[in-house]
């Protein structure tokens, strides 16, 4: 693979384990990426820090943990560049953690935020519709990150898309 190296790591544990793995069996997995100041916690370099023990199935609960670190990841980027103003840049980060968690109601509605932010509103509503399609509440988390971040505040005075998003709702 050419993706990033926690990925070719992943990859080089899977065609381990397909040509035939440890004759002892399969029982773990871990995969451990240090870049400075890449850490999620301010007090750690550790870009993916991920272990399973005692599985049958290591391999397969390894990318189900690789796929939430990443996400987490590059949602917690994009947070970061919201704040620092590059939208653009947090909008390429966003759509990272969309890869690793397509179904995820908050993942869709940072899409949702970053479009209408960048006067996309098509494209915002059509993230939050397939957000609320995810999440019944949906309604309580759309509030609570728009008042959160200011860069997404604008979007709660903007009767017109909120009727279209919310509609017969105040």
């Amino acid at each position: 693979t050419k993706d990033e190296l926690a990925e070719r790591l992943f990859a080089a544990l899977a065609a381990g384990e397909s040509a035939g793995g440890d004759r002892r069996g399969r029982q773990s997995a871990s995969i451990l990426v240090v870049c400075k100041e890449c850490g999620r916690n301010t007090n750690n370099d550790r870009w993916v820090f991920i272990n399973v023990d005692d599985n049958p199935h290591p391999l397969v609960e390894l990318r189900r943990l690789l796929n939430l670190a990443l996400a987490y990841n590059y949602q917690d980027r994009t947070f970061k560049l919201v704040g620092a103003g590059k939208l653009a840049e947090a909008r390429a980060a966003a759509e990272r953690a969309e890869r690793y968690m397509p179904d995820r109601v908050d993942t869709r509605a940072l899409l949702g935020f970053l479009d209408y932010a960048a006067g996309n509103k098509p494209a915002a509503l059509a993230e939050f519709r397939r957000a609320q399609k995810l999440d019944p509440q949906f309604r309580q988390l759309f509030d609570g990150t728009a008042e959160f971040v200011p860069a997404f505040k604008s979007v709660l005075e903007d009767r017109a898309f909120l009727n279209q998003l919310f509609p017969g709702k105040k």
